[in-house]
């Protein structure tokens, strides 16, 4: 970012320098024979740094944080509001960037240095917007880790009842065939038992007349 600032404050200063050569420029210049070249416009916004592609709601948010970050950039803030009131007079930027600070220093108290300041706090809001950023990303991140706990537990707990559920039916089964077994005994045994007594009360009848006698001759 340093270099980015060197660079911008290099562009302004060297203002006076630009003006020396453009008058030797003048001053070997033959009407007959140099054609000066015009640079072609290019309107470009001096603040936002482009990016292709982003959605209208990514495009929002970019532009929420950088009017937040210049809330308190003074310095900037007039800079800016006089470059974005001058690019459509003065389409080339570095000419544009150099009229606007001259216009406002004399309107207004301003060093290059100060503008330096006031973007580099800029800059440092938008390092406090990252660093709050990152610790809701963490607090959702732990909410997202307990949920995920909270599933483990759940699959634990249906594995647990999965496996008693597994014994459950062992057990029907064990007294399901319990029963069948008992039922068929019983079966057997309260057959066995009517047939003794009816076989007997057959043999009473045919042995002993089947009168109904009191049993005298």
């Amino acid at each position: 970012m340093g270099k980015v600032f060197d660079a911008f404050k290099h562009l302004l200063v060297e203002d006076d320098e630009d003006k020396k050569e453009e008058k030797d420029k003048q001053e070997q210049k033959s009407d007959d024979k140099i054609i000066e070249k015009k640079p072609e416009p290019i309107a470009v916004k001096p603040t936002i740094t482009e990016v292709g592609g982003i959605d209208k709601e990514t495009e929002a948010l970019r532009s929420k944080l950088v009017q937040s970050a210049m809330a308190n950039a003074g310095d900037y803030v007039k800079f800016y509001d006089m470059v974005e009131s001058l690019q459509s007079m003065i389409p080339d930027e570095r000419t544009c960037y150099k009229a606007a600070f001259t216009a406002v220093s004399k309107i207004s108290p301003m060093t290059i240095q100060g503008l330096l300041t006031s973007l580099e706090g800029c800059v440092k809001a938008l390092d406090g917007e990252i660093a709050t950023f990152q610790e809701t990303i963490q607090e959702r991140q732990t909410d997202i880790d307990g949920l995920r706990r909270q599933i483990q537990e759940k699959n634990n707990q249906i594995v647990k009842l999965q496996n008693e559920i597994k014994e459950l039916l062992s057990k029907i089964d064990e007294e399901t065939r319990k029963n069948d077994q008992v039922g068929a005994n019983f079966d057997r045994a309260i057959k066995s038992a009517k047939y003794n007594f009816e076989s007997m009360i057959t043999k009473v009848n045919s042995y002993l007349g089947g009168d109904k006698n009191d049993g005298t001759t």
